[in-house]
């Protein structure tokens, strides 16, 4: 119905899904049709949790090679459903290696004070927790205006403008806590398969951003970028003239939010998490 049928201006209702763990995703079950905003009620219907404010499209997966229940930090995609040979944690400290018993599978841990990283069997965590350390891998937090990026084995966060500048000098995006890889997985019968990266920059971004393929000649890409319910904002095939490629996009039509990026090879797949601000 009309929310005003005397304002030519105002349209009809809207549907509102609630929102019960608050985390901007509403159930796509429970719905209110209103003229105005419900509280605990949002816009969208993407949640596939609501009784988990972790569980969205934006929750952070990452792949556990070994099966050992611990994820790689350096491998890892986006999705709201828990998918195949995937865990919610990132503490594995060698993920192509699983111990004879639980208790001796070894952890990231972080002693936040000085920024430590070490890896401990889960036996001893409890014993390295009273000494201020915590679980998971050293992570300085940069804020929305820089990039966290590593040379060297030092990690320094660099204004997003001149984040180009500095892959240029050899930089790459990441922390140095852990090394700046994603395993990827053996095909055609490959023991040693190749170990690349892919840049995004700047990012955030207010609209036009790059990405480095750092594949080899010839290698087949397919790059899928979706927004953060999931629906297809650009799909670009194209075969890699040289390593380092880079491939522009231009986002400038669509709205500010989150958005993922999602590069295919024959290797498997890297994910990236992109800020657009086009304010």
């Amino acid at each position: 119905d009309d929310c005003d049928p005397l304002n030519p201006a105002v349209g009809a209702a809207s549907t509102w899904y609630a929102d019960v763990d608050e985390d901007d995703y509403g159930n796509p079950n429970s719905i209110i049709i209103a003229c105005t905003k419900p509280n605990g009620y949002v816009s969208n219907g993407d949640d596939c949790d609501d009784t988990d404010d972790d569980i969205n499209p934006e929750t952070k997966w990452y792949k556990d090679f070994d099966g050992d229940g611990f994820g790689d930090n350096n491998y890892f995609i986006f999705a709201c459903l828990k998918p195949n040979g995937y865990v919610r944690n990132n503490w594995d400290c060698d993920d192509n290696h699983t111990a004879k018993k639980p208790e001796d599978e070894k952890v990231v841990m972080c002693r936040t004070a000085d920024n430590k990283q070490v890896c401990e069997k889960w036996k001893d965590v409890q014993i390295k927790i009273s000494q201020g350390y915590t679980l998971g891998p050293c992570t300085p937090a940069c804020g929305t205006d820089y990039t966290l990026m590593c040379k060297n084995k030092s990690s320094k966060c660099v204004k997003n403008q001149d984040v180009s500048k500095r892959i240029s000098h050899g930089w790459v995006i990441g922390s140095c806590s852990i090394p700046i890889v994603y395993k990827t997985l053996p095909v055609n019968g490959e023991t040693n398969p190749s170990q690349t990266v892919i840049h995004a920059f700047p990012n955030p971004t207010t609209g036009q951003f790059y990405i480095r393929l750092p594949f080899a000649k010839s290698t087949k890409v397919e790059i899928n970028i979706t927004d953060s319910r999931g629906s297809m904002v650009e799909k670009r095939r194209v075969t890699v003239l040289n390593a380092g490629q880079v491939e522009l996009f231009d986002l400038k039509s669509k709205s500010s939010g989150m958005y993922f990026v999602n590069v295919l090879t024959d290797k498997g797949t890297q994910s990236l998490k992109m800020i657009m601000n086009n304010k």
